[in-house]
């Protein structure tokens, strides 16, 4: 289960670098208090219900955007999480995940694997957290930083008192403290390590790549930040009958990585805490959720070797392009990639098995789809039909192909103004169209299509790179 809750760690550490500064921004008591009640919210709790969202941007870029609810009820809990991440050609595409977990047991269903689910056994958790040896260590450290620095920080604080509690107010503006940011930078790297599987200790800039050469920029922040820094916080919180109810503000953290180079985070994060102590969460009922199992080492064989936000990615691109090419995206299901040298392929299914697709990428810039099963794969020398326009099937093939290239390979457009070379095929009562241009790019220098225009229009082959 730890691995669905991976995500959901990243806004709790964006809630939890939030709430550190404004902690130790305070006289000692409301400190302490705001502390005490963000530490039994996260490890003592054992009956909430949390809703929130948060958006993270790189040097002023988005890169991804979160919402979630989760609930606790005693050894049961709810967490649903979606995410938005914006698309390298423009638009986004959405991911997410429901989980449930009765005691031992978890249930777990995500968006890229439609009407099916996969179970697992985990510790039986009665909390948010779970306060481990380093975590209290950690907690502890936080806590003496707070004595060392309240009266130092008081200034940049103001508290309103209100009926059941009290609302404070933090500001921030690019001062430099060392002691705070080398609290935020062993809390993110211990983190990194606990939660996603990273090694900070191992960062050294002989074994790291360029910042733009990973997969996603989560995994690349991940993987080369070395420290992190306070630049400017503007946050508020409020505590009600000792309880904390709600933070919403912004925060932003300065990035150095392994090779000196320097990157500012921004998060912009709200969430609100509630129902303490009448929360509620169901056994997992199946049919209430319209799923049926599968087992889950079938999707890990599947994609064990791709970075999971990467495979996402790639899956909607898939869905994406699969569109384009004249076939319902909603009814395809993820199988598996296959990697070969720099190129990576994506398989998928329709759900009733008529249509297996491929879907290889050369760098992240898809080189070839095509239907594996259909008549023109099995039969290339198939005879030309009569009385057909071969012309005028071309030009509704163009249209086609212009809204195809628009998105996957853009500075192509240009070939097909040219004239191609045109071939119409028939086979039991399916007829093709074969188009193919010279393109003049070094690497892409081939653009070939296939079309199934009868007894309906689909791209069924496309590919766009040759070495020869």
């Amino acid at each position: 289960m730890h691995h669905y809750r991976k995500t959901f760690i990243l806004i709790v550490l964006s809630l939890l670098m939030m709430l550190l500064p404004c902690a130790m921004a305070e006289e000692t008591g409301t400190a302490e208090e705001l502390f005490d009640a963000a530490e039994g919210l996260l490890f003592e709790t054992d009956n909430v219900t949390i809703e929130g969202n948060a958006e993270f941007s790189l040097d002023g870029t988005r890169f991804k955007t979160a919402l979630g609810r989760y609930v606790q009820d005693g050894t049961n809990s709810f967490y649903r999480l979606r995410l938005r991440t914006p698309r390298k050609k423009g638009g986004e595409f959405e991911s997410g995940f429901t989980v449930i977990a009765n005691d031992w047991d978890f249930f777990s269903m995500e968006t890229m694997y439609p009407g099916t689910y996969t179970t697992g056994m985990d510790n039986k958790e009665n909390t948010l957290l779970r306060k481990t040896f380093m975590v209290s260590q950690l907690t502890d450290l936080v806590h003496n930083v707070l004595l060392t620095k309240s009266d130092m920080l008081s200034s940049h604080i103001s508290t309103q008192e209100t009926a059941s509690g009290k609302s404070i107010h933090f500001q921030w503006n690019g001062e430099e403290d060392p002691l705070v940011n080398s609290v935020l930078t062993m809390a993110a790297r211990f983190a990194m390590q606990r939660f996603l599987a990273y090694e900070p200790d191992r960062m050294e800039e002989e074994y790291t790549w360029d910042f733009s050469e990973y997969g996603t920029v989560t995994e690349a922040i991940c993987e080369t930040t070395t420290a992190f820094s306070l630049l400017e916080a503007d946050i508020s919180c409020t505590l009600e009958n000792s309880h904390l109810t709600s933070v919403k503000g912004s925060i932003s953290l300065g990035l150095a990585d392994t090779k000196g180079d320097k990157r500012v985070l921004d998060i912009t994060c709200s969430a609100e805490a509630g129902s303490y102590g009448s929360s509620h969460v169901d056994l997992f009922d199946p049919e209430e959720y319209g799923v049926t199992e599968v087992e889950d080492w079938e999707r890990y064989q599947a994609r064990a070797f791709v970075n999971p936000d990467k495979a996402e990615e790639l899956i909607e691109e898939g869905r994406r392009i699969a569109e384009l090419a004249g076939y319902d995206s909603s009814s395809l299901a993820f199988v598996g990639f296959t990697q070969d040298d720099e190129f990576l392929t994506l398989h998928m299914n329709s759900l009733n098995e008529s249509e297996n697709m491929e879907f290889c990428f050369y760098h992240d810039t898809l080189c070839l789809f095509q239907i594996k099963n259909t008549a023109w794969m099995k039969n290339p020398y198939m005879d030309e039909p009569e009385g057909k326009d071969a012309e005028a099937l071309a030009e509704e093939a163009k249209k086609r192909i212009t809204a195809f290239l628009s998105h996957v390979y853009p500075s192509l457009l240009s070939a097909i103004e040219e004239d191609g070379q045109i071939r119409l095929m028939e086979e039991d009562g399916n007829v093709y169209l074969q188009l193919e241009w010279d393109t003049g790019d070094e690497v892409f220098n081939d653009l070939f299509f296939i079309f199934r225009t009868e007894p309906d229009w689909h791209i069924e082959h496309f590919s766009s790179i040759g070495f020869g």
